[in-house]
């Protein structure tokens, strides 16, 4: 056999050998998930950046902690106008699963009451609800129910500690909610609830700005704004 011939049967017998290993799997438990800070239709086009460069990552889904319209508004239809302009926004997700929290922009009227709370419902469901993936379990909590601002409290409390202590059998969980840890009536009380249950970290919004400490161990993260720049 020529010099040439046995090169191209050791090339073959290389790329045979290459082609022959399988793909590296990806671990059972791994996967990414985006949140997203207030928007509230500021600056628009920044929103609309951030959104086209979350659909290139990818994620398992993503989580907007809040404010995502302008709200304050005084009536029902310019809620759902608001509601249907940012689901446009949305679009270029795709079937990338989207999980709103409430913030008060959502659900406050006029009046600064949350008179538009049942077209947040109508819009996207629950105002406070939880969720599996793989190994960890995500809270959803509404810190402007009405009769109840600035606190998780009543029959959100009750649902709260019934769905922590279901989530025990998941290695994480997460708690999202819009206003600030601080800023809440209860937060004594809440801090030793997620301490109880371990609670891996609990993530907010509202300040426009980055913060996070450690409080026995848990973190408490403010998200950035996602397009809200003043």
């Amino acid at each position: 056999m020529s010099r040439l011939g046995m090169m191209t049967l050791l090339a073959l017998s290389l790329v045979q050998a290459v082609t022959a290993k399988p793909a590296p799997s990806v671990p059972k438990n791994e996967f990414t998930f985006v949140i997203l800070g207030d928007s509230q239709f500021s600056h628009p086009e920044v929103y609309n950046r951030v959104i086209d460069q979350v659909a290139l990552v990818n994620p398992s889904f993503v989580i907007q902690v809040g404010d995502m319209i302008r709200g304050y508004t005084d009536t029902d239809h310019k809620f759902r106008a608001e509601w249907s302009r940012f689901k446009a926004q949305l679009a270029p997700l795709g079937k990338i699963p989207f999980y709103p929290v409430p913030g008060n922009h959502d659900v406050m009227d006029a009046s600064r009451v949350p008179g538009g709370a049942n077209v947040y419902q109508e819009t996207w469901g629950d105002l406070y609800y939880g969720f599996d993936y793989k190994n960890a379990h995500f809270t959803v909590l509404d810190t402007d129910q009405a009769g109840a601002l600035r606190s998780v409290s009543g029959k959100q409390l009750e649902w709260l500690k019934r769905d922590l202590r279901k989530a025990q059998r998941k290695a994480h969980r997460f708690v999202f909610f819009h206003r600030p840890m601080a800023s809440l009536k209860n937060s004594d009380a809440l801090h030793a609830l997620f301490l109880e249950h371990k609670v891996t970290a609990v993530i907010y919004g509202h300040l426009h700005h980055y913060h996070h400490y450690v409080q026995d161990g848990i973190p408490y993260i403010v998200t950035n704004a996602a397009a809200w720049m003043g």
